[in-house]
């Protein structure tokens, strides 16, 4: 029986629509095939071209982390040694003694020399001829010659910077301070500070604390000096503020604490965090404005006394301090090339 004209046309036309879905079907595979591809060359091409940039040491990042790349270069240097050997000391060392002050044996302790470009209290002057309670550079203090020539060179800056001042240092000392002293007593008694004061009075109504004098406790930093007892630091002191009493504790201490603002009480506390093995690194200038690394770290004392402290070892090292922390163990101080 023949079919049905209307029949036929239906037929053809499904097949013709059947034929445009696999058309469409074959092109999207083809088309979703070769954008794969492409992502896969491009992805390959990127590879390629960040690991090109890390074998030649190059980089596009920029910004806050090129910045903190550089600064740990600059602290720590390449290769902070890791080796460590024991150092038998010449007497046992008390974790009570030093306060960042290297102790006998490992840095000058000699005492006196001439201040420069400040006045020195002379007390039996004043009492036996009538003058005026100081004298002119030339007096003579008991003062450890590191802490001293720093005082030199951080009083001559002043002067140069702020002209002719009535600064003064009115004690200075190295004996015993007693178990009962005060706290300003222990450190004056240690031969590394110094009580500040003025006379007469400035004539523009500047006070240690205040004008010109601010000076110092903006800029002892670099003198290897710091602000004993900053007003603003009672809380971790345990003392009221005292704009007149500077302490020498070393360029390298000297520096971070500056940088980070933070006074003797907190830094201890900070070293404690670091070890042989992890030690801090500092970057620094000298006596001599030369530029200088050293890494810092805390040992425990057994007992409050060492008998052994552990060195940082290697070509790197060119020497080393130690002091106590004044409780429980010692900051060792390794100076690196």
């Amino acid at each position: 029986m023949p079919k049905e004209p209307g029949k036929i046309r239906s037929e053809y036309l499904f097949a013709a629509l059947m034929c445009i879905v696999v058309a469409l079907c074959l092109t999207v595979v083809i088309v979703t095939n070769s954008c794969s591809v492409d992502d896969e060359g491009g992805s390959d091409s990127e590879s390629g071209t960040s690991s090109d940039a890390a074998l030649s040491g190059q980089t596009e990042s920029t910004g806050s982390d090129a910045d903190v790349s550089d600064v740990s270069d600059a602290v720590s240097g390449p290769g902070i040694p890791t080796d460590v050997r024991n150092v038998t000391l010449d007497a046992p060392a008390k974790a009570t003694e030093g306060l960042l002050v290297p102790l006998p044996g490992s840095s000058s302790d000699a005492v006196g020399g001439k201040l420069q470009n400040i006045y020195a209290w002379n007390a039996s002057k004043y009492a036996n001829e009538g003058e005026h309670p100081y004298s002119y550079s030339g007096t003579k203090l008991e003062l450890r010659e590191d802490a001293l020539t720093a005082l030199n060179a951080m009083t001559t800056a002043f002067r140069e910077t702020q002209g002719k001042t009535n600064l003064l240092v009115s004690r200075s000392y190295l004996s015993s301070p007693g178990t009962d002293a005060k706290a300003a007593e222990k450190n004056l008694a240690s031969g590394c500070a110094v009580e500040l004061g003025l006379y007469p009075a400035d004539p523009d109504g500047d006070t240690l604390g205040s004008g010109k004098f601010l000076w110092l406790a903006d800029n002892c930093a670099n003198y290897g000096y710091i602000l004993r007892y900053p007003a603003e630091k009672s809380a971790a002191t345990h003392e009221s503020g005292n704009a007149g009493l500077y302490r020498y504790v070393g360029f390298e201490h000297a520096a971070y604490m500056g940088a980070n603002h933070l006074c003797l009480e907190e830094y201890l506390e900070a070293v404690r965090t670091y070890s042989s093995s992890s030690p801090l690194t500092i970057a620094y200038k000298d006596v001599n404005g030369l530029e200088k690394t050293c890494a810092v770290y805390f040992v425990p004392a057994t007992g409050g006394e060492a008998a052994q402290l552990p060195v940082l070892s290697g070509e790197r090292v060119t020497g080393y301090t130690y002091s106590g922390n004044g409780s429980d163990g010692f900051v060792v101080t390794c100076f690196l090339s």
